[in-house]
């Protein structure tokens, strides 16, 4: 399933709140989901769930919100240079949820500066021959490796209609693996729209050597 999220959290009329562009479109309380999360991670206790926030407000809230959900106990804190734990070590230690940022960062030491520890592709795409794997924002050659993959109409907006077509197995995987041979690393994240449509999970497995 899905592993990582990348929650937009806003502020509207005073509530912290997820939405992409205009909340004017729909909106989640941030709370809401986080309660959500915290209910996964105690039903399932062999996940490891990893959240890379667009924050557009203050650390502060979003910290909040996550000590307020119980989350605080269950985060990962990496140390600068220090080699990453495997997913089974952060299992038996019930650190099992890695918190990023695109503009924050700590303190606390767990809210994390994304750019810092990663590094993206670009993100606005129209067609399939536009995908590439240069380097868009953080440092290359950061430890964490995220590949952005999705196409999006004229306006930008999210193109249901052509997920299928970005996230079939040969397109998907092959840019993967293309960016992977450019990069000399295995993408650790491959976000998506509309991840129910085409092959990802099939991709992700291919990638792991499961499949």
């Amino acid at each position: 399933g899905v592993r990582c999220m990348m929650l937009d959290v806003s502020d509207d009329d005073g509530t912290t709140v997820l939405c992409h562009g205009g909340c004017v479109f729909g909106r989640l309380e941030h709370a809401a989901v986080l309660a959500d999360i915290a209910a996964f991670l105690e039903q399932h206790p062999d996940e490891v769930l990893t959240i890379i926030y667009q924050d557009d407000l203050s650390a502060d809230r979003v910290v909040g919100d996550l000590e307020a959900a119980g989350l605080a106990a269950r985060v990962y804190t990496h140390e600068a240079g220090a080699a990453w734990p495997t997913l089974a070590s952060m299992i038996d230690a019930d650190t099992r949820l890695f918190v990023t940022a695109e503009n924050g960062g700590p303190p606390p030491a767990w809210f994390h500066h994304v750019w810092d520890l990663s590094w993206d592709t670009p993100y606005s795409f129209h067609s399939v021959d536009e995908f590439t794997c240069a380097l868009n924002r953080g440092s290359a050659g950061n430890d964490l490796f995220l590949v952005n993959h999705w196409l999006s109409t004229v306006l930008d907006t999210p193109s249901e209609p052509d997920a299928a077509t970005a996230n079939a197995f040969d397109v998907l995987h092959g840019r993967a693996t293309q960016c992977q041979r450019e990069a000399g690393q295995l993408p650790n994240f491959l976000a998506v729209d509309f991840y129910d449509q085409g092959d990802l999970f099939a991709v992700v497995a291919a990638l792991n050597g499961l499949g």
